[in-house]
């Protein structure tokens, strides 16, 4: 790039690493913000559209997990209909170490779900 662009500045590894740690926070406080709200109740819970046009969710969520594509890693989704709308969302990626026991993934869901604040969100299941 700079041979070809000397003008240009390029960022440090470190910068990047960092503003791409700083995106990817902020998106999952506003992803929390617009799950959560469903714990609350009352007439002066207002309904706000994000600048996504998905407004704050206050119905049934749906969590998928995929333990399939790495072998150490699961991804976890959560899904909901917004005005009709089917909605997606990549909650995390995370790293389990360990084999994938049930035991293993439902800790590994269960601190998503906690990080996220939706802990009440998820039904038992056996």
């Amino acid at each position: 790039m700079k041979t070809e662009r000397p003008e240009y500045h390029i960022s440090s590894p470190e910068t990047v690493f960092r503003d791409i740690r700083n995106v990817f926070i902020n998106v999952c406080k506003h992803i929390a913000k617009i799950l959560q709200v469903s714990n609350a109740r009352g007439p002066f819970i207002k309904k706000r559209l994000t600048s996504a046009g998905v407004q704050e969710h206050k119905g049934a969520l749906n969590f998928v997990t995929d333990s399939w594509t790495s072998p150490n890693h699961i991804a976890m989704t959560v899904h909901f209909k917004n005005v009709g709308v089917p909605i997606l969302m990549l909650l995390d990626i995370v790293e389990v170490a360990h084999s994938h026991s049930g035991f293993n993934l439902a800790a590994a869901f269960a601190k998503i779900l906690e990080e996220f604040g939706i802990s009440d969100k998820a039904c038992n299941f056996s």
